[in-house]
């Protein structure tokens, strides 16, 4: 008896052991709250009859964020494009990880407007179960689609791209984790592995999450013309002199998600924050966020100078997920830029991580030389959920 009540003492605290470590790993899956209080207006984006009209749906309640950010950034670079991101509902879209992003239209705004797509960016909708699309985004997409739409799904966009049946017969990829999944519940597009890319006639889909650039690139160049594109790929440093088709499909497997959560009960989780300024690069950002969410850090938010909402680059009105009076518990502050003063009332006592050094360098792969140099033995795990290889 006396045995069997410390077995049974043991494996409680083991639990409780197991849960106060794990933290991280429900913090990864964790949608920020929008927490009202902002008085920021919806920005007014130009129209120009002359350029395509690029839509980026986006779901409210949470959407990967470098999955619609990237193609945001792209297709703005370009200067051909009316460039919108579309949601659901008129209110914050809680972008994944980590902040709140207000969409230009809704999507019965932009029906009303007249504004139709010349283009449709699907990302992943985080926030979605992916065995349920959202039935409204999908018939949608449906009614909009024409042959003169050119749609683009990124990875995991691919289970709301699927249900609409337009990739049926249609060569497509996703995510090398997500494709067993997607061929199970979606049998009629032709699934392919290790390209970065697929196009199909005026369909094209991507690989993992960092995939969104080649995806958008390929569109851009065929929406544009090499020159455009090869433009676009100079002004972010990407890191092959041309585009990159041929990619190696790796999948997490049981094994990796074993080794993580040892590593989340006996390593230490670091507290990250990434600071926002007005004309922030969008693509320099997103890819910060999405990487180092990738590395289970205890938590991860962003922060503005007085709390109060940026406007990025490209016209998109942002607000954090965290509060300056959150920064005495951070143990890194990232910044893309020097050119930030802090207020004399904040006094930082977190590593300060800044950018500045590498803008002539790919960001992916700036952020995954300091993972790998300090974090070691998540630095593949990183690379395996970005699906950059």
């Amino acid at each position: 008896m006396k045995r069997s009540i410390i077995a049974c003492i043991t494996a409680a605290l083991f639990a409780v052991i197991v849960y106060i470590g794990t933290g991280n790993l429900r913090e990864f899956f964790r949608i920020p709250v929008y927490a009202a209080g902002y008085n920021s207006g919806y920005s007014v984006r130009s129209f120009d009859a002359q350029k395509r009209n690029v839509f980026l749906l986006a779901y409210n309640r949470g959407t990967e964020i470098f999955d619609i950010m990237a193609p945001y950034y792209l297709f703005n670079l370009t200067h051909k494009a009316n460039v919108y991101i579309v949601a659901v509902d008129k209110g914050p879209v809680a972008m994944m990880k980590g902040f709140f992003a207000l969409p230009h239209y809704t999507l019965r705004e932009a029906d009303s407007l007249g504004i139709r797509p010349s283009v449709i960016v699907i990302p992943n909708f985080s926030g979605l179960g992916k065995e349920k699309p959202d039935q409204d985004i999908v018939s949608w997409i449906k009614k909009r689609y024409t042959e003169s739409v050119s749609i683009l799904s990124v990875c995991a966009g691919s289970f709301t791209a699927s249900a609409t049946g337009l990739f049926d017969g249609r060569e497509m990829t996703t995510h090398a984790s997500d494709m067993k999944a997607n061929r199970k519940l979606f049998g009629l597009p032709k699934w392919v592995s290790n390209v970065s890319y697929t196009k199909s006639g005026n369909l094209y889909s991507t690989a993992g999450v960092s995939n969104a650039v080649e995806g958008s690139l390929a569109l851009i160049k065929d929406l544009f013309g090499e020159g455009i594109m090869k433009a676009v790929m100079d002004s972010i440093h990407y890191p092959h002199a041309e585009l990159k088709k041929e990619h190696e499909s790796v999948a997490v497997r049981p094994s990796d998600k074993i080794a993580l959560i040892g590593r989340s009960v006996f390593a230490a989780h670091r507290n990250i924050g990434v600071l926002m300024h007005d004309m922030v690069d969008e693509f320099d950002l997103a890819a910060v966020l999405d990487t180092y969410h990738r590395s289970f850090p205890g938590s991860i938010n962003t922060f503005t100078k007085y709390d109060e909402p940026i406007v990025t680059r490209f016209g998109l009105t942002i607000f954090p997920t965290g509060k300056i009076s959150d920064l005495p518990s951070l143990d890194e502050l990232h910044i893309l830029t020097r050119a930030i003063k802090w207020p004399a009332r904040q006094r930082p006592e977190f590593d300060t991580v800044y950018y500045d050094a590498y803008a002539e360098a790919y960001i992916f792969d700036v952020c995954l030389a300091r993972i790998r140099a300090l974090y070691g033995g998540s630095f593949q795990m990183v690379k395996k959920l970005l699906d950059y290889n």
